[in-house]
């Protein structure tokens, strides 16, 4: 059995992502293999090179700005990773500097526990014998000239701009052309959401991952079949809504052979007693520093 924690957007809540799985981990007495994060970690290891909407939400929660403090190295981070921690496999979203992880070529650790593994687009990583890439990005603004003088404007513009923020149609065309176990995508593909994605839908045929992740819609889907004969999974954004966390924002992953099984974190009721201004309070207690 292979047992995975599974996390949607979590723009710099990484403290909070490692609690959900260490204490899903203390309740069980069971042993996570990885972390999965579909994009959107909140990749700004210099807080002064955010993008405007980070900047938005940050001024309203500190936590967005999370991935700084762990790439330094701090205490959260030390009493939750070090030692004997499992690895935290994520990607790109929209929401990151691309500067900087441009000069990633291949999957690397980013922290200084060697815990937070960075997968660049097109490249994979094994954990537990299973196989996993990685297409990041959001779709283009309009695949089609579409109707009407707003759907053109749309199209023009996304023509003629290049976004570093969008997926590369490039990599979902051509990678990954022997299989995955799992596949982690940012945005969703068509045929599982109406304004998801036509070009993973069609790398996800290709590709025929058993497992396909999901985040950036700010949705709760599936487990559902999708392209390729995948179970395909989407999760929403992990963050507090009032003093509960949002519904359908993370996950247990079991693959068993054959078998795929998915457990929605908002069936453990442990998870309801977390607040934000108090989740922090349980790190002694989940700590694995020596």
């Amino acid at each position: 059995m292979k047992t995975f924690a599974v996390f949607g957007d979590v723009h710099g809540r990484i403290s909070l992502m490692l609690i959900l799985a260490r204490r899903w981990e203390e309740d069980t007495g069971r042993s996570l293999d990885a972390v999965l994060q579909v994009g959107d970690m909140g990749a700004f290891p210099d807080i002064n090179r955010l993008d405007r909407a980070t900047v938005r939400h940050a001024a309203k929660d500190t936590d967005e700005l999370g991935f700084s403090e762990y790439v330094r190295g701090c205490a959260e981070g030390a009493a939750l990773l070090a030692n004997d921690g499992w690895p935290v496999v994520w990607m790109r979203g929209n929401h990151e500097d691309f500067e900087y992880l441009d000069q990633f070529r291949s999957p690397t650790a980013v922290d200084p526990w060697g815990r937070l593994i960075y997968v660049p687009d097109g490249t994979e990583t094994t954990v537990a014998g299973l196989r996993i890439g990685a297409i990041g990005g959001k779709g283009r603004p309009s695949v089609d000239r579409g109707r009407g003088k707003s759907a053109r404007k749309a199209y023009r513009k996304s023509q003629h701009r290049d976004d570093p923020s969008w997926l590369s149609e490039r990599i979902a065309g051509n990678a990954y052309s022997d299989g995955l176990d799992i596949l982690l995508t940012h945005a969703g593909p068509a045929e599982v959401l109406r304004f998801g994605s036509p070009h993973l839908a069609a790398a996800a045929r290709r590709i025929r991952p058993r497992i396909h992740l999901f985040g950036h819609h700010h949705i709760q889907h599936g487990p559902a079949s999708g392209p390729g004969g995948a179970t395909v999974i989407g999760l929403d954004h992990l963050e507090f809504i009032g003093h509960r966390i949002q519904n359908g924002c993370w996950g247990i992953l079991e693959v068993d052979g054959e078998d795929v099984r998915w457990t929605w974190g908002d069936t453990f009721r442990w998870a309801s007693q977390l607040s934000p201004n108090g989740y922090r309070s349980w790190i002694p207690s989940l700590s694995i520093a020596s």
